[in-house]
């Protein structure tokens, strides 16, 4: 394997990096089936686009010490968001996040239930609290 890396060009270790966090960190599950063209930045950062059918997926990571960023905007149509939401939280473990929900009035007819009209008790989404709050989904950064 070392010999492999010594060969390979720049765009082939990034594109092995980025193909390793995306599945290392989980993303991939956000997805599944879909072509996913992933790609790590230095000195750290990452993005993803996902394409299945007509739907897409897309991540944008920054992780910094101060403050990270990860953003994931999807069109997948489904009739209840909720499993998709906590996958998303569960892959990130994020302190805190903002949700935004848009969609056309005969989408939200689509839909069997709206995360954002629940009551606040029922639409509340546990962040799990790993002891591995250093961990970053090996995803650049420090």
């Amino acid at each position: 394997q070392q010999q492999q890396q010594q060969q390979e060009t720049k765009e082939e270790e990034v594109a092995r990096i980025s193909r390793c966090q995306t599945v290392d960190s989980g993303i991939d599950a956000l997805c599944p089936g879909a072509i996913i063209d992933a790609r790590a930045f230095e000195p750290c950062g990452y993005s993803m686009n996902a394409i299945l059918f007509r739907s897409y997926s897309t991540i944008h990571i920054t992780p910094e010490r101060s403050s990270s960023y990860a953003s994931f905007e999807t069109n997948q149509k489904v009739a209840s968001y909720r499993s998709l939401i906590n996958n998303v939280i569960r892959t990130f473990r994020p302190k805190r996040f903002v949700m935004t929900l848009m969609a056309d009035e005969g989408g939200l007819l689509e839909m069997k239930e709206n995360p954002l009209t629940d009551s606040a008790a029922a639409a509340r989404i546990v962040v799990p609290n790993n002891n591995n709050n250093n961990k970053n989904n090996g995803i650049g950064g420090g």
